[in-house]
């Protein structure tokens, strides 16, 4: 029995030694994860001699790598996927996409989102991943406008456009912020949404018709490009080239119903400058 005992208890000795040292590496990863990241951060403009645009979002920042989905790092995060934040520096030095979750628009000026934004927007800002003075885009609202607006209108008994000036307020917080810390910002408009022949997925949830989602799309694009002519922050929108006549869903430039495919890159090749 003693000899049984003994053997259990070496078992479970070992097993919670491998889990520490698996624990071990994965924080020496992120940490060599930052460490390159920062490293590039600090020397693409000298090697390349072009100036890098730093994007920030939700999963729409994808686009923007080529969709090199598989080549995205976590580099802050315990490993569930509301808190980690991920970088791709695939498409360097052109773009650097930091991707922060599916964090709203409107949750962009809170401390307490569920996604952690301001944990993740924070580490990001005192650790050099933004370059004093560099170009950043921030890439928010298409979930806004997908899943709470039409829902909040109804629900508190508002115009989708009184719900819509409630985000800009938050959202253009958080640009007024990252202006004021000398960055030059850029807001990239939310893109067409899902199209009713896409299932439903719980992972992409949505509200209202596709054309009642679209409308609220260009009418959120239609605000944000007031705000940024009003503080001095630039706008940028793709949609108009996402959207029929009839103010349907091009779906022939989406990957998945909501995520844009390469496909639509040139449109994004298109902005770029203006950016």
């Amino acid at each position: 029995m003693l000899k049984l005992y003994l053997k259990y208890w070496f078992y479970t000795l070992m097993s919670h030694i491998a889990l520490s040292s698996k624990n071990r590496k994965k924080k020496r990863i992120k940490k060599k994860n930052v460490h390159n990241v920062i490293h590039l951060v600090k020397d693409i403009r000298h090697k390349s001699g072009k100036e890098t645009v730093f994007v920030i979002g939700d999963s729409h920042t994808d686009i923007f790598t080529k969709n090199t989905i598989e080549k995205k790092k976590i580099i802050w995060g315990n490993g569930t996927p509301e808190q980690n934040l991920w970088v791709n520096t695939e498409n360097a030095p052109d773009f650097i996409a930091y991707h922060v979750g599916p964090c709203l628009a409107y949750s962009t000026n809170s401390r307490h989102s569920s996604q952690f934004f301001y944990e993740k927007l924070h580490f990001l800002l005192d650790n050099g991943f933004f370059p004093d003075g560099c170009r950043i885009l921030t890439v928010f609202g298409e979930i806004d406008c997908r899943v709470h607006v039409k829902k909040q209108a109804e629900k508190q008994n508002k115009t989708e456009e009184e719900i819509v000036d409630e985000i800009i307020r938050h959202y253009g917080e958080f640009i007024t912020m990252l202006k004021n810390r000398g960055y030059r910002v850029t807001v990239y408009a939310p893109i067409a949404s899902q199209k009713e022949t896409v299932n439903v997925d719980p992972e992409f949830p949505r509200y209202g018709s596709e054309i009642d989602r679209n409308s609220i799309s260009i009418l959120f694009g239609r605000k944000m490009a007031e705000f940024c002519q009003r503080e001095g922050a630039r706008f940028v929108s793709i949609i108009n080239k996402l959207l029929n006549e009839n103010m349907t869903t091009k779906g022939e430039y989406y990957r998945d119903g909501v995520h844009l495919n390469l496909e639509a890159f040139p449109f994004i090749e298109e902005i770029k400058e203006k950016i």
